[in-house]
């Protein structure tokens, strides 16, 4: 195991930071009970960001890195809970202070365990090779003219398919955007058999686009502005149906791909300039789903509307919303689930199948949301933290045990990726990162569906293509070699 020496001193840096604000938050605790797993999540948040250290060449790809981004969440959430008394938490259901405290530390404790346990995993099984280069093929084999052909009428039926269902709202498309947020009118255009299958075209068809681009040595100014053109609106059909993270891990995927197939020096500084903007576009998601569900609920609530206490009510709400209502990593959660699930009900790994519920609805397999739901005073369910779904298939010691294998399973994966060089498999590789892995911390299982819905239409593209390119080959080489017999002949009838 290889150790990169400027990102120990930044880490060092950052522990001695983090250290100094552990000493100055603790006096200002307002329960005792409360100091214990206060320290512990400064421990957390100590040994998460380490796994950064181990490789001297950084890699913004590698799973470890956004599993631990999304799990180190949960100190910030913890802290949260600690200095509000957990009142602002409606999925705890533990009720005493001390039983609270308790649970808190247990949490937090076996966080920490569960992390080590995958980072273990991980570094033992992770390949330190380079990666493979990216063989892109000739146009012989997928000729550019058929992609093109295949993304064109991918985007064609994903806008209809849009227009379609946006028409299905009294006010057309821009109510339908403008209802973005109002989650009760998605399931209601759901129980009225529309489909948004469909979708699912416009993002495969920037993908597979990415392809053609790295493929070719020169690329048009008309042909970015298309492309730019194209990925705004499958953005703008991702995020109207009010999606915030799979709206930005789409944006990861497609920038993932560029940052992999990139020779750029630089590239890991143009990635991590690139955060900040995605972070605008959660926020702006998040501004456009709350003010839907105000206009639908009023629709002259921006007429007297006071824009600065607006904002600053948006605040507030913006930081419950992030940690009091499941939005990321939850750890009160997971307390209530340690607490109160019941041991005769440990589901031996059945719950890791609940992805299938994605494309059935005649999967057995029920997902932890499903089992918790009538838990809660919620609307939907309550994401059960990756430790909170292995607690429930193997208890605690099954649970560090399920959490190394996970660990072992992302760097089956990345090394997977280190040694093809085919582009599909690369792109297979990023968004199982980007849609599974780096959610997985805060979910669970069940979340790898919408990772596979990403995949399945790029992949059923593709062969499609390959199979009508095998099949006009044969015709296409032999009209080749007649116009060589009939151009052989005319020169030879001229010479004589």
């Amino acid at each position: 195991m290889e150790i990169s020496r400027p990102r120990l001193n930044i880490f060092i840096g950052y522990a001695l930071l983090m250290l100094v604000t552990a000493v100055w938050l603790l006096p200002k605790i307002p329960r005792p009970e409360y100091q214990l797993p206060f320290m512990i999540a400064v421990f957390l948040g100590l040994v998460v960001p380490s796994v950064l250290v181990f490789s001297k060449r950084l890699n913004l790809m590698e799973p470890i890195y956004w599993f631990a981004f999304m799990y180190l969440i949960l100190v910030p959430d913890a802290f949260y809970f600690i200095f509000t008394n957990f009142e602002t938490s409606p999925h705890l259901i533990i009720e005493t202070i001390d039983d609270r405290s308790r649970w808190l530390t247990i949490a937090l404790a076996y966080s920490v365990i569960g992390f080590i346990a995958t980072a273990i995993g991980y570094f033992l099984v992770r390949s330190s090779e380079t990666p493979a280069s990216i063989d892109y093929g000739s146009s012989a084999q997928l000729p550019d003219g058929l992609i093109y052909l295949a993304i064109a009428a991918s985007l064609v039926i994903a806008g209809l398919n849009f227009v379609y269902v946006a028409n299905q709202y009294p006010d057309g498309i821009m109510g339908y955007l403008l209802q973005a947020g109002f989650r009760s009118s998605r399931l209601e255009l759901f129980e009225s058999s529309v489909t948004t299958l469909g979708f699912n075209l416009a993002y495969s068809a920037v993908l597979t686009w990415i392809f053609v681009l790295r493929r070719r040595s020169k690329i048009s100014r008309t042909e970015r502005v298309l492309f730019a053109l194209a990925l705004f609106s499958s953005m703008l059909i991702l995020g109207s149906q009010g999606r915030v993270y799979q709206t930005i891990s789409y944006l990861l995927v497609v920038a993932g791909l560029f940052y992999l197939t990139s020779d750029s020096r630089n590239k890991n500084r143009y990635f991590f300039l690139g955060i900040p903007a995605l972070l605008g576009v959660g926020i702006l998601m998040y501004v456009v789903r709350v003010t839907s569900v105000l206009l639908l609920n009023n629709p002259d609530a921006l007429v007297n509307l006071d824009y600065a206490e607006a904002a600053r009510l948006g605040a507030e709400s913006l930081l419950h919303l992030t940690f009091g209502k499941g939005n990321v990593p939850d750890i009160s959660t997971m307390m209530s689930i340690m607490a109160y699930w019941d041991l005769d009900n440990i589901q031996y790994g059945r719950t890791l199948l609940s992805w299938t519920q994605g494309f059935t609805e005649l999967s057995p397999f029920l997902s932890v949301v499903d089992m918790t739901r009538s838990w809660y005073d919620t609307s939907g369910g309550v994401p059960p933290t990756v430790l909170g779904e292995m607690y429930v298939n193997f208890h605690f010691v099954g649970g560090v045990v399920a959490m190394f294998l996970i660990g072992a399973v992302m760097a089956v994966c990345y090394n997977r990726y280190l040694k093809t060089s085919s582009y599909w498999v690369m792109l297979t590789f990023v968004v199982i990162v980007l849609r599974f892995f780096f959610i997985w911390p805060k979910g669970e299982t069940a979340n790898l569906k919408g990772a596979i819905w990403l995949i399945l239409p790029v992949w059923a593209t593709v062969l499609v293509l390959r199979g009508i390119t095998t099949l006009v080959r044969p015709t296409l080489q032999n009209i080749n070699a007649k116009q060589n017999i009939n151009a052989n002949r005319t020169t030879l009838s001229g010479t004589s």
